[in-house]
């Protein structure tokens, strides 16, 4: 029994793959959207040796697991790896359950993506699992992704099979919790039981990865979007995949994301010392309203006739596992770890936001705000929270850039205690440096939150400011009310003026407080927002409109030279990020530069009301929605009449702010 013998994976040392020979590895597989994304964390892995992909049945048929096998060796440039098609059916036979309600009816998310130019081996995954492991007695390891067919198949073909295996690490089973496919069962052991109780009684090494562990670990939306905006090498496609598996975990689970079953399991595979084990027999329930069911019996602790397996079973993540999913690609430069957004010794700075709905992240009450209701929200974070698009906006990025989480909105502060180290958002939407046509804070008062906040309650002190980046927005709401309280195209030029000279007081009182690195947007091209633009059924810019702007822009350039003249640092402590310039240049190209959407009709709202009385998010007494939603807000730049889309502020963005940031700080 000495083939057989386990050790639990307590204190385990990694061994460095290039002080040892590969790791030689075969992946039973049933891609599968997670299962992508572990083979694809596969393939990029050094270290490792993979010998072949065997599909079977699960997330799709066996049939369409083996074009997926070969579809993302491709993808991968790994077509030299070979695929071999398993068992179609259980081992009692019948109708396989397939799971395409999760994973699509194609299993990577309904991508359709091409058909695979290369096939499969002619061998069966049973014949190939027996050769390799022949081939190389005690040094292959299995990691089963689905089903455990094919395994099953390989034991029953080759009685040394399982003595020859070096270890088989299963995703599967649900210990001391509820299955995923009915209370007692979870979906790969409820695919094919017979199976699973043959290899679990073996003698075969077997570490064990329950959804009671998977579900402890997955990606949220934030990470999600993180995930396509990286430059990793295949983010773009595992994040296409993935939306339609995150939408089947909002409908089901309630969940905002996805569990990432798979990746889990390949990381226990090549990483055991990040977790903890219990060592027992498994048997698998077979028949009757149970059927799939895995129980443990910890008190066995040698081999019988009838338990010739012992089983390790995760019970514990030992560590936060850190995923590469979507790291970046080879050769790929961490540009947020060598721009001057992040320290790069020391605690990471903070981010304190003041401005308007360019910036708010959920300042104003639920009751009082469009923003906190449907539709905004709807790409991130899959409901409303507080934002005035359907996504992430301005002040999410800078954080992004900043290594940092969104900073707490204010009037979240007593709930989100943890999270003010990141610093705090002040921003209220529909707000200016004057009061304007809503009834809250203006920007005079946003930054007086702050000062109590270092003054009588001392959350921050001027050493925190110092440290931090500090986000102001105008966007243009103080010549909105300027307008609807009885102002006139000929008194424009002067309350310019006066807007941008008490913008300058604002931003030199920021200074005064110990702020270091001061960020304030210019004016968006305001004849370009679909409110503007309606009167043209969205093809043309109001020009006399663009005109007032640059006027703006002009003398906030002007104010925060003399600003920057006036102050003591060696460093200017002021810099304009150019929303008009990035805005017309999204706008003209349709947001067609390096990894941007193509925005199809640039100066349409996504969101918009059905006649001129409504607006995005309107109802009436009934609750019937009186606005329409595009079909993808991805392909749109603007969200509503005046905010971008999560893919505009992207666009705008990484065009010219960041570089701007990081040039200036």
């Amino acid at each position: 029994m000495a083939n057989h013998k386990i050790e639990a994976a307590d204190g385990v040392v990694a061994v460095d793959p290039a002080s040892s020979p590969p790791q030689k590895i075969i992946i039973d597989t049933d891609p599968g959207i997670d299962d992508s994304m572990a083979i694809m964390m596969a393939f990029q892995m050094a270290g490792l040796e993979i010998l072949g992909l065997t599909t079977v049945f699960g997330n799709v048929s066996t049939k369409d697991a083996t074009n997926n096998a070969l579809l993302l060796c491709e993808i991968a440039g790994c077509q030299h790896v070979p695929v071999a098609e398993g068992s179609s059916e259980p081992l009692k036979g019948g109708i396989p359950r397939v799971a395409d309600f999760v994973h699509g009816s194609d299993g990577l998310g309904n991508t359709f993506l091409p058909p695979p130019k290369s096939k499969k081996i002619e061998k069966s995954a049973c014949e190939f699992l027996v050769d390799k492991v022949n081939e190389y007695p005690g040094e292959v390891s299995i990691l089963a992704l689905g089903p455990l067919t094919n395994l099953a198949l390989a034991v029953k073909r080759d009685s040394s099979f399982a003595k020859k295996v070096k270890r088989v690490v299963v995703l599967g089973g649900s210990f001391f919790a509820l299955g995923n496919v009915n209370p007692a069962a979870e979906a790969n052991i409820y695919g094919d039981p017979e199976a699973a109780d043959i290899l679990f009684t073996s003698g075969a090494n077997i570490e064990v990865i329950g959804i009671n562990i998977t579900t402890q670990v997955k990606l949220t939306d934030d990470d999600l979007s993180e995930l396509r905006e990286s430059e990793g090498k295949h983010a773009k496609l595992l994040s296409d995949m993935c939306k339609f598996y995150r939408d089947w975990h909002v409908k089901s689970d309630g969940v905002y994301g996805i569990f990432l079953h798979d990746p889990v399991s390949f990381v226990a595979l090549v990483r055991p010392d990040l977790f903890k084990y219990k060592k027992g027999v498994v048997r698998v329930e077979t028949q009757g309203i149970c059927i799939g069911h895995t129980l443990m019996d910890q008190g066995l602790k040698k081999y019988t006739n009838t338990h010739k397996s012992l089983v390790l079973l995760i019970f514990k993540i030992f560590e936060l596992l850190s995923l590469t999913v979507h790291g970046p690609g080879p050769g790929a430069k961490d540009s947020s770890a060598q721009n001057g957004l992040i320290h790069k010794h020391g605690p990471k700075p903070k981010l304190f936001v003041f401005g308007d709905s360019y910036a708010d992240t959920g300042n104003i009450r639920k009751s009082l705000s469009s923003s906190w209701k449907q539709p905004y929200g709807l790409t991130f974070p899959g409901k409303p929270a507080g934002r005035f698009s359907d996504g992430r906006v301005l002040t999410d990025y800078i954080a992004k850039s900043m290594g940092i989480k969104s900073p707490t909105p204010y009037q979240w502060k007593s709930f989100a205690k943890k999270r003010l180290h990141y610093g705090m958002n002040f921003a209220y939407g529909g707000t200016g440096v004057f009061d304007t046509n809503v009834l809250l804070p203006n920007m005079t008062t946003q930054i007086d939150f702050l000062e109590k906040l270092m003054l009588d309650d001392p959350v921050y002190v001027k050493a925190d400011l110092q440290s931090s980046l500090v986000l102001v927005t105008l966007s243009g709401n103080d010549y909105g009310h300027f307008y609807t309280t009885g102002g006139t195209a000929q008194g424009l030029q002067s309350f310019i003026t006066q807007v941008v000279n008490q913008l300058a007081l604002n931003l030199k009182r920021i200074e005064t407080m110990g702020a270091r690195r001061i960020a304030v947007t210019g004016l968006q091209p305001l004849g370009c927002l679909p409110r503007s633009t309606v009167v043209s059924a969205f093809q043309q810019c109001n020009k006399t409109e663009n005109t007032a702007v640059n006027f703006h822009n002009l003398l906030l350039q002007q104010a925060v030279a003399k600003l920057n003249n006036e102050s003591n640092s060696r460093k200017p402590v002021f810099t304009i990020l150019d929303l008009y310039t990035s805005f017309t240049t999204a706008l003209k190209n349709k947001g067609d530069h390096p990894g941007a959407t193509t925005f199809e009709t640039p100066l349409k709202p996504c969101c918009v009301g059905i006649s001129s009385d409504n607006f995005c998010g309107s109802l009436d007494d009934k609750g019937v929605k009186l606005y329409t939603v595009c079909k993808n807000p991805e392909s749109a730049f603007f969200w509503d009449t005046a905010h971008p889309t999560q893919a505009g502020w992207h666009a705008v963005y990484y065009s010219s702010l960041k570089a701007t940031l990081e040039h200036s700080f």
